[in-house]
């Protein structure tokens, strides 16, 4: 796993959100002050990879910042070359719970896409689990090492439990999986191969043969059908043959009963009388028609544009009569409008004078008001200083009383702190006597393996490894030789070194505990220094508040004077300032009291000037509708007869108008009145007599459609029917024969004639025509069943029923006498149809035959490789089956896992002991675990050549050899394609010196030169000194903040010299 970006918000100090992006970088050093939340970094990622915070035991209440509502923690992380992002949320509910935590795990592509979304915390702490190969306490003990718990896999854990995080770092378990999975497969490879193997039984053995012989049998059928087909075609041809002769000598009858040339005799004898009435009709016609046309031309000669039309006049002589009245109300319209514009003149001067009068008034009062101001910010500072002298009062005595707790506490302290250095000298004492007595145990355990050689020879042992003696395989029924001494002295060897453990753990803590109590006295003492210089600070505040002179002092445990003796100035000058204010008040009332009246006038006048102009407003406009109302009338009058009126645009304008030009204009418009009236007469009895003209004309027609048109649509009628008999005869027939055009009607007389006589002349010669047609339909059918004859013997050889099958039933049809051809044509029809039937029949019979040869043939031939592949298949599913039936007796549950569990392990050690010797310069290395799993380990003390409990090593020691294994645990698993690429580390290089710090440094450098990352928290200056990429964690009133040091930043934190301990360098560089 190897951390990308991680966003946190809301854990621990890092109340705002905060991001931290590693991309490209691979050593990384993280520093800052104590508390500044370099740990809470690996706190968050750990929280966001499996929603436990186990670093410290913390529940997430203690997690969250105690200010955020919300804690959220986002990680991006590279896991297979693969990219991943998990979130974790957590939100503060009532009572001081918590909602139930969200989570979500997506998965990304190489462009950014999501692949994979997993939700719900239960699925993401799996998928996760299954992604990094680790559960949260071995990733705690293999990527991410806490402060102060770096020698838990080297020191504190059982070696079962040591060896159950081992087998997850090389996953063991996928191959116990791997094993089930082996024999689930092994069942389901025999089932398949039985199943082929049913399959191929079902087909014959010799493949290639067997299509052969479909390929003969299909070509044999298709050649058959072929055959037939030829056949089917020649005897349908036959068939048709004498079907159309039929026809022909059918058609060729009826045309000789329907082509009469007699009956166009008779259609011309009864055109003769219809020609005569035609004549006479259009005679007739002609002259009512010119009559009409006469009468026409008199009434258009009646003028109708010479001026105004009736139904002008008709609405001129009203309006004008109306007229008059109009012209009087729009003269006293504008009366009453010049009335009302003096009524608005004598307003606007009064409002003038009104105005004038309050804006003396509101200056007065303006001028009275800018004096406020100044009063009232003495009032308000005056105030202001009274509150800040009471705030200071209040600050001072609470200081006091703070001052007296912290004495009491700081006393209290100091009695635990010699308390606490007892019980740590006691400890101390206890683990001196537990490590002699390991010592003892262990030079027992010496003195047993020296006594039974043997048995410490073939220790750890299992069948099959190599004998140490005789160099061969150990056998399967070896059993180790047993020593009840070496034995007991190994139990009180282990027995001793748990002492030590449990000593060394006590000794621990009570330290630590003394660290804190040394570091919470510092604490207390500094805060009452600094309680001391608020109070100093407050006194001269409160001094300053107060108005008090210098003489006013304060002892140091003196207590305070009351608030009335210390504030009793201040209060007398807010007294006199308020006094002055209330003086100004009064007089500003009196001349706001004056500047209101005058706005009241001011306000009356206003409003009569506002009515003076509505009623302006309201008589101009009933002037305005007034007068536009006269225009429109005027507007109304056609041009002829409209007076002329002389009306001004402004209605003010308007006094008298002169009406003499009305009574002219009416005048006119009674004489244009009588003149069309005379016209209107002369009209009416020209219309009259165009309309008997038109009555005659209708007459005429009506007798001239019984008389001429209906006689004529029925001779083209009938000569329509006798074309449509000789056109169908000639179509029947197929003769070449012209039929003439078509006659439709309207048609004359003349024309009709005509067409009688051409139709006549074709079915004369139709007539002629026909009895050729007959015979030769007679020989065409006799032709035809000739070659039905010989079609039948070449059926009979096909179908192989002899050579005279089918034709003995034709034969006989064919002796006939020629006049006696007509009343066999049935029996040849039926003979021939009987024979088409058959044909088809063999046809159909012979095309299925080939259809079903060759569809089996091409499916055969379809399936013909996946049979051979299949026959493959099978034997290759039986070899797989072997093969995974001995890989299933290997992967079961047993030796084979120990045994690479502890390979692995050996593996391990030899790495990490390397790694130990070069950073110890030789001093200790990993012993040699032996063959059992559950051994614990030690370490080799190669100056005196003992194997020494990890226990037994001084804190420094024990960080390096706890490195050393984590070292050497990301090796292992780079070589086995594994997916530790990140180890980070919680301090622990303040206990060591500077030539195992250099070589601590320099060993995770060739890790992070392998392009895995390493991660160093440290308060220790040379850690960021040796360190390109170092992240800067300060803590500001907002929460953590981070920064990624510059190198000139870097340079200027090695050349401080207080380190990484003081904030003030930190953050000063960092500014």
């Amino acid at each position: 796993m190897l951390p990308l970006r991680i966003s946190i918000e809301g854990l621990r100090s890092f109340r705002a959100e905060v991001e931290i992006d590693f991309g490209g970088r691979t050593q990384i050093a993280v520093i800052g002050d104590t508390g500044a939340g370099k740990s809470s970094i690996l706190e968050a990622m750990t929280y966001a990879l499996y929603g436990q915070t186990s670093l410290g035991g913390r529940s997430k209440q203690e997690l969250m910042n105690d200010t955020s509502d919300v804690m959220r923690v986002v990680l991006r992380f590279r896991v297979a070359g693969e990219e991943w992002e998990v979130t974790r949320v957590d939100r503060r509910a009532g009572a001081g719970g918590l909602r139930p935590a969200q989570a979500q795990l997506v998965h990304y592509g190489p462009e950014g896409e999501t692949l994979e979304k997993v939700e719900q915390v239960r699925p993401v702490n799996e998928r996760v689990q299954a992604l990094v190969g680790l559960d949260s306490d071995a990733f705690l003990r293999t990527v991410i090492l806490p402060q102060g718990r770096f020698a838990r896999l080297l020191v504190e854990d059982a070696p079962s439990a040591r060896t159950e995080i081992l087998r997850q770092v090389w996953r063991t378990h996928d191959l116990e999986a791997a094993g089930e999975a082996v024999g689930q497969r092994v069942g389901e490879a025999r089932t398949l191969g039985m199943r082929l193997q049913d399959e191929l039984d079902r087909h014959p053995e010799d493949l290639e043969a067997h299509l052969a012989d479909l390929t003969s049998r299909a070509d044999a059928a298709s050649r058959q059908a072929a055959a037939l087909a030829d056949l089917r075609v020649r005897s349908t041809r036959a068939a048709e043959t004498l079907r159309q002769s039929e026809a022909t000598i059918a058609a060729a009858g009826r045309a000789g009963e329907r082509v009469i040339p007699s009956a166009m005799d008779e259609l011309a004898g009864r055109l003769t009388p219809v020609e005569s009435a035609q004549r006479r009709s259009k005679a007739e016609a002609t002259e009512l028609e010119g009559r009409e046309a006469s009468l026409k031309r008199e009434l258009n000669g009646i003028p109708t544009d010479d001026g105004p039309d009736d139904r002008e006049v008709a609405r001129t002589l009203p309006a004008l009569d109306a007229l008059t009245a109009q012209v009087a109300k729009a003269v006293g319209a504008a009366e009453a409008l010049r009335g009302a514009i003096d009524d608005e003149a004598e307003a606007a001067k009064q409002h003038v004078l009104a105005k004038q009068v309050r804006q003396s008034a509101s200056y007065e009062v303006a001028r009275h008001r800018a004096l406020e101001p100044p009063l009232a910010e003495a009032v308000d500072s005056t105030r202001e200083r009274l509150s800040q002298g009471e705030r200071w009062y209040d600050k001072c005595n609470d200081l006091q009383d703070r001052i007296s707790s912290t004495e009491e506490a700081l006393a209290r302290r100091e009695q635990e702190m010699g308390e606490a250095a007892a019980r740590l000298d006691t400890a101390q004492r206890d683990l001196q006597r537990a490590q002699e007595r390991l010592q003892r145990a262990e030079q027992a355990v010496s003195e047993a393996r020296r006594a039974n050689a043997a048995a410490d020879a073939a220790h750890g042992l299992c069948p099959g490894d190599e004998c140490p003696v005789c160099e061969g395989e150990l056998p399967e029924s070896w059993t180790p030789p047993r020593d009840p001494g070496l034995d007991a002295a190994r139990e009180a060897k282990q027995a001793a070194r748990s002492q030590v453990d449990g000593a060394s753990r006590v000794v621990t803590d009570l330290k630590a505990q003394q660290e804190s109590g040394r570091q919470r006295m510092g604490d207390t003492r500094g805060k009452l220094d600094t309680l001391r210089s608020e109070t100093a600070d407050a006194t001269v505040r409160l001094r300053s508040a107060a108005g008090l002179d210098d003489a006013f002092q304060v002892s140091g445990d003196a207590p305070f004077p009351s608030p009335d003796q210390v504030l009793a100035p201040a209060r007398q000058r807010l007294g006199e300032a308020e006094a002055r204010l209330a003086e100004h008040h009064t007089a500003a009332d009196g001349l706001r009291e004056t500047q209101t009246g005058a706005q009241m006038a001011e306000q009356s006048a206003r409003q009569t000037l506002k009515h003076a102009r509505n009623d302006i407003k309201r008589t101009g406009k009933a002037a305005d509708e007034t007068l536009d109302a006269l225009r429109q009338r005027l507007q109304s009058i056609p041009q002829p007869f409209r007076p002329r009126l002389t009306v001004p645009s402004d209605p003010v304008e308007l006094e008298t108008v002169d009406t003499t030009p009305v009574d002219r204009a009416s005048y006119a418009a009674r004489e244009r009145e009588k003149i069309l009236q005379r016209r209107k007469q002369e009209r009416d009895r020209l219309r009259s007599e165009i309309e008997e003209t038109r009555t005659a004309l209708q007459r005429l027609g009506k007798a001239r459609k019984t008389e001429v048109e209906e006689p004529l649509q029925a001779l083209v009628r009938a000569l329509a029917d006798h074309r449509t008999i000789l056109a169908n005869a000639v179509r029947e027939l197929a003769a070449e024969t012209r039929i003439p055009g078509a006659i439709h009607y309207p048609v004359d007389a003349a024309t009709l004639r005509e067409g009688i006589g051409r139709l006549r002349e074709v079915m004369v010669e139709l007539v002629a025509l026909v009895e050729d047609c007959r015979h030769e339909a007679h020989r065409a059918a006799e032709k035809a069943c000739s070659k039905a004859v010989a079609l039948a013997r070449a059926l009979d050889q096909l179908d192989g029923l002899g050579e005279t099958a089918h034709a003995d039933g034709l034969a006989p049809l064919l002796v006939v006498d020629t006049d006696a051809l007509p009343q066999r044509l049935d029996d040849w029809k039926a003979a021939l149809n009987a024979l088409v039937a058959t044909a088809e029949a063999a046809d159909d019979d012979a095309r299925f035959h080939a259809r079903d040869a060759s569809r089996t043939r091409d499916a055969f031939a379809a399936i013909l490789g996946d049979l051979l592949k299949l026959r493959q298949t099978a034997d290759e599913v039986t070899a797989l089956e072997l093969a995974l039936g001995d890989l299933d007796a290997a992967l079961k549950p047993g030796a084979f896992l120990k045994w690479l569990t502890l390979r692995r392990s050996r593996d391990l050690l030899v790495y990490a002991s390397r790694m130990l010797e070069e950073m110890t310069a030789n001093r200790y290395s990993f012993a040699d675990p032996g063959d059992l799993e559950d051994q614990q380990w030690l370490v080799v003390d190669n100056d005196s050549g003992q194997a020494r409990s990890p226990a037994s090593l001084s804190g420094g020691e024990q960080f390096i050899g706890s490195l050393a294994l984590a070292l050497g645990m990301v090796e292992m698993m780079g070589r086995s394609g594994g997916r530790l690429e990140s180890l980070f580390l919680d301090e622990g290089f303040g206990s060591l010196d500077r030539n195992n710090l250099d070589s601590a440094i320099e060993a995770l450098s060739m890790v992070a030169g392998t392009g895995r990352m390493v991660g160093v928290i440290s308060h220790v200056g040379a850690v960021a000194e040796q360190i390109d990429d170092v992240l800067a964690v300060t803590r500001s009133a907002t929460g953590s903040q981070v920064t990624w040091l510059s190198r000139a930043q870097r340079q200027e934190l090695a050349r401080s010299d207080t380190g990484l301990e003081g904030a003030s360098a930190l953050a000063g560089l960092l500014e």
